[in-house]
């Protein structure tokens, strides 16, 4: 069993109603998943961590990011790359606006640390942005996984 599918059963057996985090490694990539709460169908995701272990460093194409995970509730974008390999950060392009609340996904891409993925909320009368839950389905979470670990696997020096 690789490591996509032993995170895939793990959330499949997960306790419906319930926080959970699901992680599993292999000798060269760690997977932390995050879940507020799920179900048969649905869950919310607090956030999705890919790190390389072993001296490994994750070289993903943050364009090939970008056209591979095309499903979450907005694409992403690249915002922000510091230099050759460095840290790259993606973001939602639109964001998600209701009323003054701005809602994006933020990925974090640093070859050396890893890879997360959070959906955040802004508030501009408050002036910060706050972690929140992104309501996924499912077959949305085991294919954004999946995705993550395809890139990440196909990236190692």
């Amino acid at each position: 069993m690789n490591l996509s599918q032993r995170i895939i059963e793990e959330l499949r057996t997960a306790p419906s109603g319930q926080t959970a985090e699901i992680c599993a490694f292999d000798e060269k990539l760690w997977v932390e998943v995050e879940l507020a709460d799920s179900s048969r169908l649905g869950c919310l995701l607090d956030r999705l961590d890919v790190q390389p272990g072993g001296g490994y460093h994750l070289n993903i194409d943050p364009v090939r990011m970008t056209q591979k995970i095309t499903y979450l509730e907005e694409e992403l974008e690249i915002i922000e790359v510091e230099g050759q390999g460095g840290r790259t950060v993606l973001r939602s392009a639109p964001p998600r606006k209701e009323d003054q609340i701005t809602s994006f996904f933020e990925v974090v891409l640093e070859p050396a640390k890893g890879l997360s993925l959070v959906r955040y909320r802004y508030d501009p009368d408050m002036g910060e942005r706050t972690p929140v839950s992104a309501p996924l389905t499912r077959d949305a979470l085991e294919r954004l996984i999946g995705d993550l670990i395809e890139l990440a696997e196909g990236s190692k020096l």
